[in-house]
């Protein structure tokens, strides 16, 4: 998925809104270390939700990066 298109779709809505650097995948790409966070999203569905997102530097084996990869669930739920 573009950078642009999730940073769109998965960013807090309103009042739970966190910068985009501060998201998970964003740390992970962006300063080359692993990164974890709780929040809030709003859902394609329209129901917030919260959810918890781990991402980590995929690094080749000299030390260069070459993407991210990001794990997401729920958290609370029904």
């Amino acid at each position: 998925m573009p950078f642009d298109d999730w940073t769109t779709a998965f960013l807090p809505p309103g009042d739970d809104a966190i910068a985009v650097d501060d998201l998970p995948l964003v740390v992970a790409l962006r300063r080359g270390v692993p990164a974890h966070r709780a929040f809030d999203i709003q859902a394609a569905d329209g129901a917030k939700r919260t959810i918890e997102a781990t991402a980590f530097p995929l690094l080749a084996t000299g030390g260069e990066m070459v993407g991210a990869v990001a794990m997401f669930w729920e958290i609370g739920g029904p």
